[in-house]
């Protein structure tokens, strides 16, 4: 049995996920040089009126921005740096 990771080192392909992280950092970098008048910064900063469901709250754009951002140790002002 061959695993994924194991042909995509052979292949020399990185791992997928380090690719998606990497283009949705570049996105963030996008949108912390857009001007605040922008439709989509006021959509990213927009918070929703009214009550959520039940149950465990979904997971939102800027949580997983935080997350990918702890994947790649380091901090929120260095990522907006680096972009």
């Amino acid at each position: 049995m061959i695993t994924n990771k194991e042909i995509w080192k052979r292949m020399g392909q990185k791992d997928m996920r380090n690719i998606i992280r990497r283009r949705r950092l570049r996105w963030m970098g996008r949108m912390a040089r857009m001007d605040g008048q922008r439709r989509t910064v006021q959509a990213m900063d927009r918070i929703p009126e009214g009550k959520r469901k039940r149950g465990r709250p979904r997971k939102n754009w800027q949580e997983t921005i935080r997350e990918d951002i702890r994947c790649m140790d380091m901090t929120c002002s260095e990522a907006i740096d680096l972009a």
